[in-house]
């Protein structure tokens, strides 16, 4: 029999729990944006003060004349007009918290919408997969439709890989033209920028658009995914009505605050499920405009010139485009947005977790970790003397080889940032013998990413320089 383990918390002691007591009379304890493992201790005075002038002294909410029971009976009757139960028991308003951004000169604040057992809550998580499908089917018929063309109107990326596949693209032709420009722009506040009228009308003609050029009837939603069909199934949209729920979603976004009701009247709160899909959606009906535009003028050069640009939410890279873009975002965007340049100089930008470079006709990039610049040290990876199983955290450990290796162009980078972990993990309990055997398998397993660099990383000098 196997004898169980008697964990210990020391926040379950006593004198710990006094102590955090009188703390929390004080003092608010909230995560760190960018490192949710990471906790702020801030002034309650401070925080309170903030939250309130974020509620009653911007234009964002608007004081709302409704009681809790009436928003609620007023959702219950729209979905059984829609025939789709989206209220569960111990349904309750979202309330207002936020999140330090330490990695800001002087600290800002991230304002999240605590969507938990909310009477919107079911309705926004089934809305956001529809909403991620119908995006995935406009990314799928823009490079099908474009196949032979040279101009993109699809910006919209989900992650860093299709901006590293057209960096390696772009230095393996570098004789046909290569690197030559770069550059990187954020949305200032886009989530609390957008109206509502404005983001209710490219919905509905996103929507509209989707449902036309897959000449489907229907959008339905099983078991977490959504799916077009001519045919109806137990949970199921045609475009209008999808877009008459996403109307009600953006209308009833209420909080409660100091006793009283506030509804959101400009933007989208962070913290509802459904948030970056209409974020997006909006964004791309602007885009793609632009560029139909520039063809039907017949600016062919200049639509294909705006064919590198990759925009994860608000953040946007731009390559080789001759600042063309810089000079039209103002026109493509609505006037409430405001786009700003984030090059750190003219030839080295951050996007996402990539730090890219421009050097000698060819983009170069290295791990960037916005947690470096904070000013403590960041937790992150697993501590091996807590309470945790050993193979799923050295699992962590492989992952992490992975992400780097694909994430540095150069050994030289790759060297830098896996001492740097391997410094980190052993100070965490980490043993190097199996560090090393998990180094071994990620040789073996991931030859065609580090094959790369042009060497054997399981040579002996290798893994004396590394470890």
């Amino acid at each position: 029999n196997m004898n169980r383990y008697k964990f210990h918390s020391v926040l379950k002691e006593a004198d710990v729990k006094t102590a955090l007591t009188q703390l929390q009379e004080h003092f608010v304890f909230t995560p760190i944006d960018k490192a949710s493992n990471n906790v702020s201790i801030i002034c309650k005075r401070f925080y309170i003060d903030t939250l309130t002038t974020e509620v009653k002294n911007s234009n964002t909410f608007k004081l709302g004349n409704s009681t809790e029971e009436s928003i609620f009976k007023e959702h219950i009757k729209f979905y059984k007009k829609q025939n789709i139960n989206y209220i569960k028991e111990d349904q309750s308003l979202p309330y207002l918290y936020m999140t330090s951004k330490m990695h800001k000169v002087p600290p800002k604040f991230r304002f999240i919408t605590s969507g938990t057992s909310t009477s919107i809550e079911n309705m926004s998580k089934v809305l956001s997969v529809c909403l991620k499908r119908l995006i995935k089917y406009a990314k799928c018929s823009m490079k099908f439709n474009n196949k032979y063309k040279s101009h993109n109107s699809f910006f919209i990326v989900d992650d860093r890989s299709e901006v590293l596949d057209f960096i390696t693209k772009t230095n393996f032709r570098r004789k046909f033209g290569g690197a030559k420009n770069l550059r990187t722009y954020d949305f200032s506040n886009l989530y609390t920028s957008i109206p509502h009228d404005k983001l209710k009308a490219n919905v509905k003609i996103f929507v509209n658009e989707i449902f036309d050029a897959s000449g489907k009837l229907f959008i339905n939603v099983k078991d977490k995914r959504a799916y077009l069909s001519n045919t109806i199934s137990e949970l199921s949209f045609s475009a209008k009505t999808l877009v008459d729920n996403i109307s009600f979603l953006i209308d009833n976004c209420y909080i409660k605050f100091d006793g009283k009701i506030y509804r959101q009247v400009l933007g989208i709160p962070m913290g509802t499920s459904c948030a970056p899909h209409l974020a997006n959606i909006f964004l791309y009906i602007y885009e793609k405009a632009a560029v139909m535009d520039l063809i039907n003028k017949g600016k062919t050069k200049e639509a294909s010139t705006l064919a590198n640009i990759f925009r994860y939410q608000d953040d946007c890279i731009v390559f080789n485009d001759h600042m063309l873009f810089d000079s039209m975002f103002k026109d493509i965007y609505p006037e409430e947005l405001t786009l700003l340049n984030t090059n750190l100089s003219p030839c080295k930008v951050t996007f996402l977790d990539l730090m890219i470079s421009l050097h000698q006709g060819k983009f170069k990039h290295v791990l960037y970790d916005k947690r470096n610049d904070f000013n403590f040290s960041v937790i992150s990876y697993p501590f091996l003397s807590g309470n945790i199983p050993k193979i799923p955290a050295y699992g962590v450990y492989l992952s992490q080889l992975l992400r780097i290796c694909q994430i540095c162009s150069e050994f030289s980078g790759f060297k830098r940032e896996i001492i740097d972990l391997h410094k980190k993990l052993l100070r965490q309990g980490f043993e190097i013998v199996s560090l090393k055997r998990k180094f071994g398998q990620f040789c073996c397993k991931y030859l065609h990413v580090w094959g790369k660099y042009g060497m054997d990383l399981f040579s002996n000098s290798i893994l004396d320089a590394l470890f």
